[in-house]
């Protein structure tokens, strides 16, 4: 029997490197023949590996309705030629763009809602009505035998959201820890000696916190509290939320941060920092970079909203602040910075968290058997040998 043909659609194959390769990886393993669809900015040849095939579609971040139809016309003649088994859009805004091709292609799909983001608010009502129309489209062609439809949340409060709008039954949805996080690579290092360091991972919007990090910072340098404030990650000019080049030229100039740009060896980064700081007001589903930090024996500070409270518990692997409140900002990351035995204690805890809550391998066998309830025609043995292979697998570094 022919491997049946499984489809991830992204619109950003640099974010699938980060976040997607151990499901991607997974499902090779498991017996899919995994193939990716999307924009190449430069991170597709990465991707490539023996079961996996990368497609390239013009199907770029735009709000140019001519782009976004020439996208959509892309995917619809590409269904139409390669009839994938079953497929994933990833993110809320890649399921509205590529999801009403996928059912017109009657493909079966089980998606992934990686944090609401920005469309949902700003999108309102008009977001929740082609949500809604979407997800009704694919149950009423499930019942006449296809497409049958699945979402993936990574947090309790994304799902409840997208059950109050009536978008979804819940039966329909399953819930995810995260992206999950490799624990082989990215595992416990020493704390770096000499002057005290915090990183900020990510993409550098202002709903992202950076600013009132980088105030609070400040403040506390000149309170006598010495240390560096490294942030790693780009501007998205996609975006009018991000921070803009001339703020972050002036913040570099003044000595307030070290840019660090977007970085691909993590583990290295982490390695190099005392502890994470993300005081993220953004609708986010589950923070990778909290969870690479918890692997990596470093304990993080950020807000209390969905998502970020369940990779970090309050005073035992970090600490959670009220979000959009500076004050409690500085106090955690003076508490962060003062205390030496909270900071390796914290260390440890969160790695044993991330190994119990958080491993990739674990977290993907979940994904994929989202996949099997819609094509269940995948032979057992294949995630037998999967789960097989991988519960023998210990973690290969110990916590310091």
């Amino acid at each position: 029997m022919d491997m049946p043909k499984l489809l991830f659609i992204h619109q950003d194959d640099r974010l699938f490197w980060t976040h997607r390769r151990p499901l991607a990886r997974a499902a090779v393993e498991a017996g899919w023949e995994v193939h990716l669809a999307g924009p190449d900015t430069g991170w597709a040849s990465r991707l490539e590996a023996p079961g996996m095939v990368v497609h390239h579609l013009p199907l770029e971040r735009t709000i140019s309705p001519l782009r976004m139809h020439r996208g959509r016309r892309a995917l619809r003649r590409f269904l139409a030629e390669f009839r994938p088994d079953i497929a994933q859009a990833i993110n809320l805004r890649t399921i509205l763009y590529a999801g009403p091709e996928l059912v017109r292609a009657q493909v079966p799909c089980v998606h992934m809602v990686a944090g609401l983001g920005m469309i949902w608010k700003w999108g309102g009502f008009w977001v929740r009505h082609k949500l809604k129309r979407l997800f009704l489209a694919g149950a009423q062609a499930g019942q006449a035998g296809t497409p049958k439809v699945r979402v993936q949340f990574q947090n309790p409060s994304d799902q409840e959201a997208f059950l109050r709008a009536e978008i979804l039954q819940k039966e329909q949805c399953s819930l995810l820890a995260g992206a999950g996080v490799d624990l082989e690579e990215f595992f416990p290092q020493p704390f770096p000696k000499g002057e005290l360091a915090i990183l900020f991972a990510g993409r550098l919007l202002q709903s992202k916190g950076v600013a009132r990090l980088v105030q609070a910072s400040q403040e506390l340098r000149k309170e006598g509290l010495p240390h560096k404030l490294y942030l790693a990650g780009e501007r998205d000019s996609a975006n009018p939320d991000s921070i803009s080049a001339r703020r972050l030229a002036a913040w570099q100039a003044a000595g307030h941060i070290e840019l660090l740009g977007f970085r691909a060896d993590m583990p290295e980064v982490l390695a190099n920092v005392h502890a994470l700081c993300l005081p993220t007001t953004y609708p986010e589903g589950v923070p990778k970079i909290l969870l690479e930090a918890a692997a990596c024996g470093r304990p993080a500070i950020t807000t209390e909203q969905a998502g970020c409270s369940h990779a970090v518990l309050h005073g035992e692997t970090g600490l959670l602040i009220p979000s959009h409140d500076p004050t409690a900002l500085k106090a955690a990351l003076r508490r962060i910075l003062n205390d030496q035995v909270f900071r390796r204690r914290a260390g440890k805890a969160a790695r044993k968290h991330a190994e119990q809550n958080f491993d990739a391998t674990k977290v993907a066998t979940t994904a994929l058997k989202d996949f099997e309830k819609i094509y269940p025609i995948l032979a057992k043995d294949s995630q037998s040998k999967y789960n097989s292979k991988h519960s023998q697998a210990g973690n290969a570094h110990e916590s310091n």
